[in-house]
């Protein structure tokens, strides 16, 4: 027998309806949703039994009636009756006392339901606690301490990933955690709320006690990234992200190789398509062409520049594939065309020495959705392989700093006319800029008027750009071998931190760039 109560304000309870829906013993019940009040229930041998409170609401004095809707089957075991259970119309979610997962089919024409996709004993074997779910993700928690994220798409459901001892609360659309909690596993009693000032509370029980942790959520809701990353790959096929903080040491949080499938849990890494197995992805830039829409170029050794379409929701896809020339590119470059609305300007550098320019132009409706990559202008910058570049646009005028096999350092100023063409105002060319190879250079600042350059000479460069020429401020060696790559952010007080990389990485602080003196504070080398 089941009977279901009205409870109004929590202190007046009202039987509103009983209905024997089993014949023996109820193990459990659960309610599996809110839109439309429907139950599991879960009787002898494994069935179970969805029912649905009738629409008409009963007066004082009468009884409410119930619905039975469909009657499913649990598979064959020890301990068949529900422990959590969610609808999503048209599947029915659920989780079994022998830790399994299982996936129903609503179908009406059916007298007995049988599960179309069960995960066995994924819990372990004490069972599932819990069920939720937010747009095609459910969640389940298990009495073996791990939380499970499954995707459900079109009547299909996927096991994603596992958390395991820690309370974790997950950004789907950032697809990171928001927070992190030690408590050990997810088959205690716990909840979670935050509050009017965006703190986190979560609470649990662990060892009789009432354990209670508080966190300020406010930084990591309101901004994608709050700590400062550095990536770096190489050779070896190794992606290490690596995390920069105020002492003398990094914390290196990942490390994975690229193009690999963990079959094992299913898990799926975004890999780009290339037709050429012997292609190398040079270089590659990324920027947000719309709200969570991206787009992704890159120059490969098989002299073709690519331009990728990718969203959170959606897999990468190619919107744009050009040959460029007989040689291979080695940098890629972008930024936004303000005169020309859905525009970006695209730099390639490769070994021939030249550098084209490229206007991008995103799709719209009259375009039936393509996108145009079109070549502007080519000018010969090296005597050979281009393997460092930077842009600035101040007033319209786009200037560009490059650095190549020929050991020179050229800046330039160049304007885009209305026809689309490409016309150089000047140039400053520093011969010799280093001993061997430039293979990086970028500016400090926003007026152009500093730059940095590293080469295979291990040489770390400050240069100083007047009107008239490009004079070398200071130097300093890099104990960092092979040098191939260098970035830089500024702080909020004004310095920049620089980041080389090579066989190494090394990070070093300048203070006040715009000071008359640039100085290095402080510097860091990971092996």
């Amino acid at each position: 027998m089941v009977h279901l109560f009205l409870t109004v304000g929590g202190a007046n309870i009202t039987l509103l309806a009983e209905d024997l829906v089993h014949n023996g013993r109820v193990h459990s019940i659960r309610w599996v949703s809110d839109t439309c009040p429907a139950f599991l229930s879960s009787g002898p041998n494994g069935f179970m039994i969805l029912t649905q409170l009738a629409d008409d609401v009963p007066s004082s004095d009468e009884l409410g009636s119930v619905e039975s809707l469909s009657t499913f089957l649990l598979p064959r075991g020890r301990q068949r009756w529900a422990t959590a259970a969610i609808l999503l119309p048209p599947c029915l979610f659920v989780g079994d006392r022998s830790g399994s997962v299982h996936a129903f089919l609503l179908d009406d024409d059916q007298d007995m339901v049988e599960p179309f996709r069960t995960f066995h004993a994924i819990h372990g074997c004490n069972g599932v606690t819990d069920m939720k779910h937010t747009e095609d993700t459910l969640v389940t928690s298990g009495r073996d301490g791990r939380i499970l994220l499954f995707s459900v798409k079109n009547q299909e459901l996927r096991f994603l990933r596992t958390f395991w001892s820690n309370f974790v609360v997950w950004n789907t659309t950032q697809q990171r955690a928001v927070l992190t909690v030690d408590c050990g596993g997810g088959h205690r009693s716990w909840d979670f709320a935050t509050t009017a000032s965006l703190e986190g509370i979560f609470v649990c029980l662990k060892m009789g006690k009432i354990m209670l942790h508080r966190s300020s959520l406010k930084d990591t809701l309101r901004n994608s990234c709050i700590r400062a990353y550095i990536v770096t790959a190489g050779e070896d096929n190794i992606i290490t992200v690596s995390q920069v903080t105020r002492s003398s040491e990094s914390e290196e949080l990942l490390n994975h190789r690229l193009w690999s499938l963990d079959k094992g849990c299913q898990r799926h890494f975004k890999a780009f398509p290339a037709k050429d197995p012997l292609a190398r992805y040079m270089d590659v830039c990324i920027w947000e062409e719309e709200p969570l829409e991206f787009r992704i170029a890159t120059v490969a050794s098989d002299t073709y520049l690519r331009v990728f379409g990718y969203s959170w929701k959606e897999d990468i896809t190619l919107l744009v594939s050009i040959a460029v020339g007989e040689h291979c590119l080695f940098k890629v470059l972008r930024t936004e065309l303000v005169t020309r609305p859905k525009s970006s300007l695209l730099l390639t550098g490769g070994n021939d020495g030249m550098l084209r320019f490229w206007q991008l132009r995103g799709a719209d409706e009259k375009d039936e959705g393509r996108t145009e990559c079109r070549l502007l202008d080519t000018f010969r910058r090296h005597q050979s392989g281009i393997n460092a570049l930077d842009i600035l646009v101040h007033d319209n005028i786009f200037t560009v700093v490059s650095g190549g096999d020929d050991n020179s350092l050229i800046v330039t100023n160049s304007v885009i006319t209305e026809e689309g063409a490409v016309s150089e105002l000047d140039g400053m060319t520093v011969a010799n800029a280093h001993d061997a190879q430039i293979t990086g250079a970028l500016f400090l600042d926003a007026q152009g008027k500093w730059l940095m350059s590293v080469g295979i000479d291990q040489r770390l460069r400050t240069w100083h750009r007047s009107s008239s020429s490009v004079q070398e401020h200071c130097s300093r060696i890099s104990c960092v071998p092979d040098l191939a790559a260098l970035t830089c952010w500024k702080k909020p007080d004004g310095d920049i931190l620089v980041a080389i990389a090579g066989e190494g990485l090394e990070i070093t602080l300048h203070e006040n760039i715009l000071a008359a003196e640039l100085a290095t504070t402080a510097g860091q080398f990971i092996a």
